[in-house]
């Protein structure tokens, strides 16, 4: 069969576009603490900040507090070496409500949970939600909300160990974590633990 120009002009055109199709797009950060489902950041109205796993690790941060330092609209209150709790726009860990995948971090005391508690090393994902959030998480949210994400088991056949220590000389804390994965093309299996024993402050002292 003899092709006429006109069809042969139609096919150049119609091939750039199906590669237009398949090209692959870049989708921007996606929250799920906001809103309580998945969504991008940029068509969530609240204000919230995402923090992935190779940023906590750059920051060498060891728990909620110390990721968050230095971030705007959010400060940390230190009660003691290990105590550094978030605040988020003035208010303290009363008014913010800490969660580990989407579930809540309830305390015996008045003033609410710890956030030190929290080992960061164990965490893929750390989502910060900046002013009231107490429709979707209840009373004491008023400040905000701070949700850990965990990571899930890999389904990447072998078995594989990532472990961290660390000393701090001031607080003369001593540091730990753990995570194994073992897996198969069936089933995956992922364990984590981490251990942290912290004193006082030690000031350098001329006295001997």
């Amino acid at each position: 069969m003899r092709m006429r120009p006109l069809t042969l002009a139609c096919l150049a055109l119609a091939v750039p576009s199906a590669f237009a199709d398949t090209a692959d797009s870049v989708l921007g950060e996606v929250s799920v603490t906001a809103k309580g489902y998945a969504a991008d950041e940029l068509d969530t109205p609240a204000a919230t900040l995402s923090l992935s796993r190779d940023q906590l690790q750059r920051r060498g941060a060891h728990n909620v507090g110390e990721a968050l330092r230095g971030e705007p609209g959010l400060a940390v209150f230190g009660d003691s070496a290990q105590g550094q709790n978030p605040v988020i726009r003035g208010l303290k860990k009363e008014s913010v409500v800490l969660l580990v995948d989407g579930i809540r971090l309830n305390s015996a005391q008045p003033a609410g949970a710890i956030a030190s508690f929290m080992s960061l090393p164990l965490a893929e994902r750390v989502e910060v939600v900046k002013g009231p959030a107490s429709v979707l998480y209840g009373s004491g949210a008023l400040g905000g909300a701070i949700n850990v994400r965990l990571p899930q088991a890999r389904f990447e056949p072998g078995v594989g160990l990532d472990t961290a220590v660390s000393y701090d000389s001031a607080s003369r804390g001593v540091r730990a974590t753990g995570v194994m994965n073992a897996a198969n093309q069936d089933h995956a299996l992922m364990l984590g633990a981490s251990l942290a024993r912290i004193d006082d402050y030690r000031a350098p002292s001329s006295v001997r």
